[in-house]
């Protein structure tokens, strides 16, 4: 189904009007389904959306010369058989930083993507091309794994999600001799994402593809819904970097395209103003913030609340044995190390200035919604009899409340994640809080900065 609709949306964006606001393919694609995604699904499914995502759907039919059929294969290192070349996808690219730097070119072209349906028919068609070409030459849904820029979002922020898959049993897991789950079998195809479900420690990892629900023979698989905080850890220095990018874009986001400066509205825009020079200015300035400067504060507040976690204040004699402890603790402790451990804190604060702007979002342009569903097209169509409806926002008074409450919520949940981490860092809670607040400052710092842009104090 989602397929079909997606087929809709690039019809729409191709032959359908060029007004955005009345064209489905820009209403259904920048408002609905990325507000949904940011809102509802992520925070409550994780990476439910990679279950459901049209976008592989073809390459993925190619690649395995079936839709619903699972075929097996007699020998070799899959337990199924697929078509094409089936190369692994290159070591050198298999980190977070492809699909990042495609997301951010994605998202400093946003404005005029959605201010332009054919833009963004022609991006969604783009990725569904290269998911395609890769499903034919490497294997598995490498297009997910490693290229797809929406995926920077999904797996960053999945860490907050509730449902997640795991095994039921540690130990028939460790006895299992077939791997079903990683190699496939003639129930279910071999795992997408090149797991095995005692290895999915995180949320992050794993689509949700469900194929390991079918292969297990010992139906050892359970989709668990997660009460407790959770515990998702990042596992390399680039994911920490995507975690502040999107951190960023958040802000920036806010900043410009809702601004109520229209010399920064008109600067984001190539599509109306075409004007480039300013548009290459704001191109540098965010790539350079994104990707240098907001890492480097957050580098060096980790780096000066780690220094600090290692000098007590009074020099008396049991402060003298809590920092030997804390010496053979953090000896062989690097900046880089604690950087990488305890950037997850931003991941609160970052979702939910993203869950502002598209709260925002949605009630500014509800009225634009019912007007690309009654007329897709934009060709006088009124098939709910809504294409007439006047422009209505929903609770305008309200919107700035709503923004600051997940403004406060999301760095209170930052701050108690930070905390949290830092604990593991250092052997004592005065040297966690000392730690942490280099990098609660700064998230403080942003938050305050954001509240007083809200509510326009």
């Amino acid at each position: 189904p989602l397929l079909a609709g997606l087929m809709i949306v690039l019809m729409a964006g191709i032959f359908g009007t060029k007004i955005g606001g009345r064209n489905i393919a820009s209403t259904l694609t920048w408002i609905v389904w990325i507000s949904m995604l940011t809102i509802v699904l992520i925070p409550l499914g994780g990476r439910i959306w990679c279950m459901i995502c049209p976008l592989p759907v073809l390459g993925e039919y190619m690649q395995r010369g079936a839709t619903t059929q699972v075929r097996a294969a007699k020998q070799g290192r899959s337990g199924n058989y697929f078509l094409g070349l089936g190369k692994r996808w290159p070591r050198a690219l298999r980190g977070p930083w492809l699909r990042l730097l495609l997301f951010l070119v994605l998202g400093t072209f946003s404005a005029s993507l959605a201010a332009q349906p054919g833009w963004t028919a022609a991006a969604i068609l783009l990725m569904i091309i290269l998911g395609m070409f890769m499903s034919l030459v490497w294997e598995l849904r490498s297009f997910c794994r490693f290229v797809c820029p929406v995926a920077s979002f999904i797996s960053s922020y999945s860490a907050v999600g509730h449902l997640m898959v795991r095994n039921r049993d540690a130990r028939i897991c460790r006895s299992c001799k077939e791997t079903s789950c990683l190699r496939g079998n003639a129930n279910g195809w071999a795992c997408p994402y090149g797991l095995s479900v005692p290895g999915i420690k995180r949320n992050a990892d794993c689509g949700l593809c469900a194929e390991c629900f079918k292969s297990c023979p010992h139906d050892n698989v359970s989709l668990g819904w997660r009460r407790g905080a959770w515990g998702d850890r990042l596992s390399s220095y680039g994911e920490a970097w995507q975690v502040i990018v999107l951190l960023v874009l958040a802000v920036l986001y806010s900043l410009t395209v809702h601004s109520p400066w229209w010399e920064m509205r008109d600067m984001v825009n190539v599509v109306d103003k075409a004007s480039w020079p300013e548009f290459g200015l704001y191109a540098a300035v965010l790539w350079i913030i994104a990707l240098g400067i907001a890492p480097l504060i957050f580098w060096m507040a980790s780096g000066f609340g780690l220094w600090l976690s290692e000098h007590p204040q009074k020099n008396t004699e049991k402060n003298a044995t809590t920092h030997l402890r804390l010496h053979k603790r953090l000896f062989n402790t690097s900046v880089g190390r604690v950087f990488k451990n305890t950037m997850p804190a931003v991941i609160p604060f970052g979702l939910a200035l993203w869950a502002a702007f598209f709260f925002d979002t949605v009630m500014v342009n509800f009225t634009f919604i019912w007007l690309g569903f009654s007329d897709p097209f934009g060709w006088g169509w009124d098939l709910f009899g809504t294409a007439g409806m006047p422009w209505v926002q929903i609770w305008p008074s309200g919107i700035p409340w709503i923004q600051a409450g997940l403004t406060l919520s999301g760095v209170f949940f930052s701050l108690k994640k930070g905390y949290c981490l830092w604990q593991d860092v250092t052997p004592t809670k005065t040297a966690a809080i000392k730690g942490f607040v280099p990098t609660a400052a700064v998230l403080l710092t942003l938050a305050t900065g954001m509240l007083v842009y809200f509510t326009n104090y």
